[in-house]
């Protein structure tokens, strides 16, 4: 697979000159369009390039005394950079930068960045793949899907452009959902007609950083976020973002990135395709698009789609993607972390014989972001997911890690069947895929379906839920490594969040009342009565009432009425 140098428009080139530059002040250097100093023993010969990321110190103090040690020579000059971008456009209070140096003056350039005071870090920037097993052999045109489905085009008449949500959702319509296992075993599918009793849920926007999305599927078009389709922006109500390329729409060359939302939140009950983990919940699509149509890309995209994603609100984030550790990830994770979001990643598929031909150095070989879970720094902050088969036992590829058994979970990801691209070897737009990959979204999306509805839940409890509703049985237990908290179990996550949630209210049409009221009499002149409720009052005083909603949940309503009394 080609590795993508991802690239963002403003880039500007550097003169390559040995000037020796005087101090000057830091506001007058800060743009780094000053010439740069040598590096000793740097090489002059033209050649093949090499892109480090640096994070300047956010302290002002820090920065000017790193400039002033550096004789006012900004860091992207300092280091004879070829060519110097910013990583994150659209969130700069990450001060995260790129620069081009020549491949030989790498490890000098390196040493020049992280010797400045104002320099947090600095790294070569790192490949990123997608984390799927080893290509499975295309799918079976099934049964199910044959009756009139076929080539999949959402321009078709005959296909409904958005499709109402069921009120009480048991056993979709979707003609694929019989061999769709994942969603009966990670417990969505016994979610969803409770779901839709206590209330109608709110919209939950979940960010697919992957390979971007199939934006014409007619089993994810009507799932997409407003616009998605209309490519980057970072204005208006635009919600689709291309790391490439930001002239160009999100859309998927490679098929990853559809299937992954498709476990997440395809059009369920539309008599389509497949259903998705998501059900008949409003949860829309964000594709962020930041690895090119193999599958691949580096750390510089990844980073910069997480931070466009955080920006335009969303709640959820997947990444079923993995490599080498990255510094600049972490931080991203971080910002994630602190706007709120919940955070699933693939754990990685470097388990059993297969991990060499998986792209790993190692069996159970670390893959990141997922192992910075099993950091001090990154505990707490996302979720690293295990892929189980369909007998409930950890798929042979899935990586039995530490990192996994300390926060991590295991959900279905052994043939999974989803949307997908059509193109020559596949000629319909569904497929079985495999590996972490598939069983991250199937996490993402029972967040994405406890924050619809419970919308007063934060990211801490979110996870906290998810982990601790985990299925814990003798074999899970035995091996940690391998499952981490247990299986998934939406099912059990739901009930534990009827407890800890507040103000959520069903939508039954004729609730039955109970009363406990406490009395406190008011005397006035000119009796009126305002009720504030539809129950009929008798003449009392202000009341507080409980009131049991049929089938599940109790609310509290005030009515207060001023009786008619005389003196």
């Amino acid at each position: 697979m080609s590795l993508m140098n991802v690239r963002w428009v403003g880039r500007f080139t550097v003169a390559l000159l040995t000037l020796s530059v005087m101090w000057a002040s830091p506001m007058a250097r800060a743009s780094g369009d000053i010439a740069p100093t040598a590096i000793p023993g740097a090489s002059t010969a033209a050649g093949a390039t090499v892109r480090i990321l640096y994070r300047t110190h956010p302290s002002p103090v820090m920065r000017a005394a790193g400039y002033v040690r550096a004789l006012g020579v900004s860091p992207g000059a300092a280091v004879r950079a070829v060519r110097t971008a910013a990583v994150t456009p659209n969130l700069p209070d990450l001060d995260i930068q790129s620069v081009d140096v020549p491949a030989g003056d790498l490890d000098a350039a390196l040493a020049t960045l992280r010797g400045r005071a104002d320099v947090l870090w600095a790294e070569k920037v790192v490949a990123r793949h997608v984390r799927r097993d080893v290509l499975p052999p295309p799918s079976p045109f099934i049964e199910v899907e044959m009756r009139g489905v076929g080539e999949m085009d959402a321009s078709r008449s005959d296909l409904p452009a958005n499709p109402a949500p069921s009120a009480i959702l048991n056993t979709p319509n979707d003609p694929s959902y019989p061999v769709q296992w994942g969603l009966v075993s990670s417990g969505a599918s016994a979610v969803w007609p409770r779901a839709g009793a206590l209330n109608a849920g709110t919209t939950v926007l979940v960010g697919i950083v992957d390979t971007g999305v199939n934006l014409t599927h007619p089993d994810l078009v009507s799932r997409l976020a407003p616009n998605s389709t209309w490519g980057r922006c970072d204005s208006g109500t635009c919600l689709a973002y291309n790391a490439g390329n930001s002239a160009t729409w999100p859309n998927d060359g490679d098929g990853h990135g559809s299937h992954v939302a498709g476990i997440v939140a395809a059009a369920t009950n539309n008599g389509v395709g497949v259903a998705g983990v998501a059900g008949d919940r409003p949860v829309q699509i964000v594709p962020v698009q930041v690895l090119d149509a193999n599958g691949s890309g580096t750390d510089e995209g990844v980073v910069a789609g997480i931070d466009w994603a955080v920006s335009k609100g969303v709640k959820v984030i997947n990444l079923s993607i993995g490599g080498g550790e990255s510094q600049a990830d972490k931080d991203a994770i971080d910002a994630a972390a602190i706007a709120g979001v919940v955070f699933i990643t693939s754990a990685g598929n470097c388990g059993g014989a297969s991990w060499s031909l998986n792209g790993c150095s190692m069996m159970n070989d670390a893959d990141w972001p997922a192992a910075y879970a099993g950091t001090s720094a990154g505990a707490g902050k996302l979720i690293p997911v295990a892929a189980t088969s369909s007998t409930g036992v950890v798929a042979e590829f899935s990586s039995q890690t530490s990192y996994v058994a300390s926060a991590g979970i295991a959900a279905p990801g052994d043939n999974i069947y989803s949307t997908f691209v059509t193109t020559k070897r596949q000629p319909v737009a569904y497929a079985y895929e495999s590996g972490t990959s598939m069983a991250s979204p199937h996490v993402a999306g029972a967040a994405a379906v406890l924050l619809s509805t419970f919308p007063t839940l934060t990211r801490a409890q979110v996870i906290s839920i998810l982990l601790g509703s985990a299925t814990a049985d003798t074999t899970t237990r035995a091996n940690p490594n391998a499952y981490g908290k247990g299986r998934l179990n939406l099912d059990a996550a739901f009930t534990m969040a009827l407890g800890q949630s507040a103000g959520t209210v069903t939508r039954t049409a004729s609730p039955t009342v109970t009363r406990s009221v406490t009395v406190t009499p008011t005397r006035t002149a000119l009796p009126t009565t305002t009720p504030t409720s539809s129950v009929t009052p008798t003449p009392t005083i202000t009341r507080t009432a409980t009131v049991t909603v049929t089938p599940t949940r109790t609310m509290t309503a005030t009515v207060t009425q001023t009786p008619t009394r005389t003196s």
